[in-house]
């Protein structure tokens, strides 16, 4: 029975970094930019940053993105660079 509880636990905490579904869409829309071949890679980009960053620090990441002419910062351009087929 712990080891059931324990799974639940786990499985809560790595759902507990999804992001609010309007912020979700707009990365989606933003990401495909409406090129329907692009939903696979965009959904993994999106995954890892929920991986990886919680809401407040996906927050800074638009915010010095909007501040520095629209470029990504290296360090998030690393995690998602995978999804997207090398650097973006």
């Amino acid at each position: 029975m712990n080891k059931v509880m324990l799974l639940m636990v786990l499985l809560l905490v790595g759902c507990s970094n999804k992001y609010p579904q309007t912020i979700q869409d707009n990365f989606m829309a933003s990401c495909t930019n409406g090129d329907g071949s692009k939903t696979e890679s965009c959904k993994c980009a999106l995954d890892k940053t929920q991986r990886n960053y919680t809401y407040e620090e996906y927050q800074q990441i638009e915010q010095s993105t909007q501040l520095g002419g629209g470029r990504l910062p290296n360090s998030y351009v690393a995690v998602v660079a995978p999804c997207l087929g090398g650097a973006k």
